[in-house]
């Protein structure tokens, strides 16, 4: 069993390394249109196509990548582990439909779950990240709905992930909705208020405190790279591990989402990255 784990880890490894994250990532930078971002990304699998179709056909492609790298590495670890199970099975789901709060609500719940199965050292890895994870999806959440929706701190509450764990997943049965709550309190257009939140740092620059404005795709962008460069992290920390080949689906979800959004602003006539 040890052999195979580790022969999954290596699998893991040899894809990240020709993956578009880290070092990686700066290739994107020199691309300006669409056929250089597929020559880049399909060398040997180029299609000459319009850019009209061309964005459609590269997303279609990548998806079936990222799901045969998963597959590749997952089915060569043994045994079955429901946390990687579960990942892959929403990682599948999240390209299909957009996810909302109830069903969110489930699915961590069950990967909250799955942790029980894991040793201890291996579920302290994974229960970090996930925490983690689920805290700053209702801290976008909470900046989202006040920011585009104008919803007042009580509305905005109904649609927070408010999960708390009976088990030693997480100490002290914290929420993870807490950190969401407490910004509620904070006026989108005054800086001082946010000063030693605990995500304050993915907050957009206040050059201008005046005229400063809580930007939720900044905050979404800066939190993308925390959990990215943290699973990332992770991922050559742990080796051997099941939090390694969590880190692994989540890194192959990052680099999807990265290399669609390249394409995406290409076809706006934006930067790549």
């Amino acid at each position: 069993m040890a052999d195979d784990n580790g022969f999954a880890y290596a699998k893991a490894c040899g894809i990240i390394g020709k993956s578009f994250l880290g070092k990686r990532a700066a290739n994107l930078k020199n691309i300006h249109s669409l056929n250089e971002l597929d020559r880049l990304v399909f060398s040997l699998q180029h299609k000459e196509l319009s850019d009209k179709q061309l964005l459609s056909d590269f997303k279609s492609r990548i998806d079936a990548r990222t799901v045969k790298k998963i597959l590749y590495v997952i089915k060569s670890y043994a045994p079955e582990v429901k946390l990687l199970t579960l990942a892959f099975k929403n990682y599948k789901s999240s390209e299909l439909v957009e996810t909302g709060a109830e069903l969110d609500r489930h699915y961590y719940q069950e990967l909250i779950g799955s942790l029980c199965e894991l040793e201890q050292g291996d579920r302290e890895i994974a229960q970090k990240l996930i925490a983690d994870e689920i805290c700053i999806r209702n801290c976008l959440w909470a900046l989202r709905l006040r920011s585009f929706y104008n919803m007042t701190p009580l509305q905005t509450k109904n649609y927070l992930l408010d999960l708390k764990f009976n088990s030693d997943a997480f100490l002290k049965k914290q929420s993870l909705a807490a950190k969401a709550k407490s910004s509620l309190q904070f006026a989108l257009d005054t800086r001082q208020h946010w000063e030693g939140w605990k995500w304050e740092r993915f907050l957009n620059p206040h050059e201008d405190i005046r005229s400063w404005k809580a930007d939720p795709r900044y905050f979404q962008n800066a939190a993308s790279l925390y959990l990215c460069n943290t699973v990332y992290h992770n991922f050559h920390s742990n080796p051997l591990t099941v939090s390694s080949i969590y880190c692994f689906i989540k890194l192959m979800q990052y680099e999807e989402d990265l290399l669609i959004s390249a394409a995406q602003a290409i076809a706006f006539g934006m930067e790549a990255i």
